[in-house]
């Protein structure tokens, strides 16, 4: 399934790397394209007219049009073809920039985005997109000049170009309906990502350990986040000022997803200094940020800083023989490969698509991780089903029930009282065995209740005293049932106490940032098997792999003169 999963992302790769990434208004071919311009800061209407020499003024292209913080005219001489080339053929000035601006053919005014003016106050911002008829009675043979009359004052941040097209195309088909042609391979990204986080979100629901599934979700929504901050434009016409947060929510979006990506494969392939990796991550996006001009291209570092991290958690998978992890580095070096041909048209267009088909080589590989999961949950289920009906088997089998009736019936001939306090001390025992059947977890305070009706009957049974001391331990905390229980039982039955014992429960600080356990017996000077890892420990194990995965550990052991068995599980 992995490796189909990746035969899609290269089939998607493939796919996105053959889509067009001119401009739908300049694709035409019988349209004269605009390659320079002159600018001239200052305001004079003269300057709209075909007769005026511009030979003085600055030459540039025109991407680097810049009518931030100042009022600027833009000439541009258009040759059309002679007729019939454009016989009949309705014609359109498209113009897409951070400006208010005044548009003029010939020297006749044919359009306008605001007002521009000198300064902020006199400014009224204009739409980001237009389209702008240039009438047939205005154009002619050879040499026509479109000039701009722009301004920029109502931009929060400098921008690197703030001049996003200047074409001549034709027209009849709106801007919106362009650049949802253009963008319709994104939109076919939509259905899977938004499965991917419904469905995983679902997941993460019914099992609040699976972070995996939360990651992927969370990642999902990122990605569409970043999608519907793109196609806003697309469908929605608003003012050059708007375009700045929609670039932001673009980036910052990116930053998640990238964040996130990195967080899950690196969960997935990388043990150690996985923390290392998304700092260094972290790193290489601000810089990324900082340093690199425009929004496009921050965002495509931003997104190839991702991808650079996730082939090396990858690659450390891959050395360490993690099943999928080969499959990941070379799905993911193909990614960037694609992304290294054109930052800024793959961060346009073909991101979306490559990211869903992406998206779905982990859904992928997280669904066959969850059906493992799963699998061993069911086998850890049965095997901790099996192993508390043989603790409860173990606790009323003959030999038990036997010396605890012979003691009942000593107690009885010899003190009556004490007889009766056995009795209901052996009685609150199998109430508290009984109330856990079925749980995963019980909070410390039934625990440890079970834990002294039980030393309660042994201190009857063996006529000495048998206590438990756990004074510094927060008894809200939750334990897989019996699992102290078990571990007393173990110290009774391994050691020949000859005056009764103390036994103690503390807390324990845990590097692991986990909640620590530390149960401490006295150890007899001949214990009686005590080195043995019996039916014991291995129910406690069955028990925390059932409640916590494989977020835990059980360590036994002798420690001077006691044997310590610590617990280690996840905080609450």
């Amino acid at each position: 399934m992995t490796f189909v999963a990746g035969l899609l992302v290269a089939g998607a790769a493939a796919l996105v790397s053959g889509l067009p990434i001119t401009d739908a208004a300049a694709a035409n071919t019988a349209y004269p394209k605009i390659e320079t311009v002159r600018v001239m800061e200052g305001d004079n209407l003269r300057w709209a007219s075909p007769k005026f020499d511009d030979h003085n003024w600055q030459e540039m292209r025109w991407h680097g049009i810049d009518p931030q913080q100042r009022l600027v005219w833009v000439r541009a001489h258009v040759t059309l073809p002679k007729a019939p080339a454009l016989e009949g053929a309705p014609l359109a000035v498209y113009v897409s920039a951070l400006a208010a601006y005044e548009v003029y053919w010939n020297g006749e005014r044919i359009g306008a985005s605001g007002t521009p003016g000198a300064n902020e106050s006199l400014e009224i911002p204009g739409k980001l997109d237009t389209t702008h008829y240039v009438p047939p009675r205005l154009m002619r043979d050879g040499d026509n000049v479109l000039a701009l009359k722009m301004s920029s004052f109502h931009l929060r941040r400098t921008l690197f170009s703030p001049v996003h097209l200047l074409a001549i195309g034709e027209y009849g088909r709106s801007w919106a309906e362009q650049m949802v042609t253009q963008r319709l391979p994104a939109l076919a990204a939509v259905g899977a990502l938004l499965l991917g986080a419904v469905y995983f979100a679902a997941m993460f629901l019914s099992d609040r350990r699976d972070h995996g599934s939360l990651l992927l979700s969370l990642l999902s929504l990122c990605v569409l986040i970043q999608l519907g901050a793109e196609l806003v434009r697309s469908v929605s016409s608003y003012d050059y000022p708007l375009h700045i947060l929609r670039l932001e929510i673009v980036h910052v979006a990116a930053i998640a997803s990238g964040l996130l990506l990195v967080a899950y494969v690196a969960g997935r392939y990388v043990t150690r200094h996985r923390c290392t990796l998304l700092v260094l991550t972290i790193i290489a996006m601000a810089a990324s940020t900082a340093l690199m001009p425009g929004f496009d291209n921050k965002t495509a570092f931003v997104i190839l800083s991702a991808l650079l991290a996730v082939i090396a958690a990858a690659a450390i998978g891959a050395r360490a023989r993690v099943a999928s992890a080969a499959v990941t580095a070379i799905v993911t070096a193909g990614l960037i490969l694609l992304l290294s041909t054109g930052p800024i048209s793959f961060v346009d267009q073909a991101y979306y698509l490559a990211a869903a088909a992406f998206l779905l080589f982990l859904f992928a590989q997280q669904v066959i991780s969850l059906r493992r999961t799963q699998s061993a949950q069911a086998a850890a289920e049965l095997r901790s089903a099996r192993l508390e009906l043989d603790l409860l088997k173990r606790q009323i089998q003959p030999h038990f029930l036997m010396n605890a009736l012979t003691a009942v019936s000593e107690w009885i001939e010899s003190d009556p009282k004490t007889g009766v306090r056995m009795i209901e001390a052996l009685a609150g025992e199998f109430r508290a065995l009984a109330a856990m059947s079925g749980k995963k977890l019980v909070t410390l305070a039934d625990e440890l209740e079970l834990c002294r009706r039980h030393l309660e009957v042994m201190s009857y049974r063996k006529d000495h005293k048998f206590a438990l001391n756990s004074d510094d331990v927060d008894i809200t905390q939750h334990l897989p049932p019996a699992t102290l229980h078990t571990l007393l039982e173990n110290a009774l039955t391994h050691n020949a106490y000859a005056g009764g014992a103390v036994f103690t429960l503390e807390a324990a600080k845990s590097a692991s940032r986990r909640r620590s356990y530390r149960l401490r017996s006295p150890l007899e000077s001949r214990p009686r098997g005590r080195g043995r890892d019996g039916r014991g420990h291995a129910y406690v194990r069955a028990r925390l792999q059932e409640a916590f995965g494989d977020d835990w550990s059980f360590v036994a052991g002798p420690e001077g003169t006691e044997w310590v068995d610590t617990i280690e599980i996840p905080k609450a």
